[in-house]
């Protein structure tokens, strides 16, 4: 449905930030198996949620040092 609605792309990356690894029409899902640009586009995106995701498990951690 992402396919047809927002186009190829948009299907890859939405099944390789679920790790969702279908049988055809698509191949992908995970990196090994998915376009290289679309992995690079994924790890771009990805890569504030990470730094934020980062700091929230850091300050968590220094809460329950209390």
């Amino acid at each position: 449905m992402l396919d047809e609605v927002l186009g190829r792309d948009a299907a890859a990356l939405t099944m390789l930030a679920l790790e969702y690894d279908p049988a055809p029409p698509f191949v992908g899902g995970v990196p090994g198996n998915t376009a290289e640009g679309i992995v690079e586009r994924y790890g771009a995106a990805a890569a504030g949620s990470l730094d934020q995701r980062g700091k929230q498990v850091a300050a968590a951690a220094a809460a329950l040092a209390v």
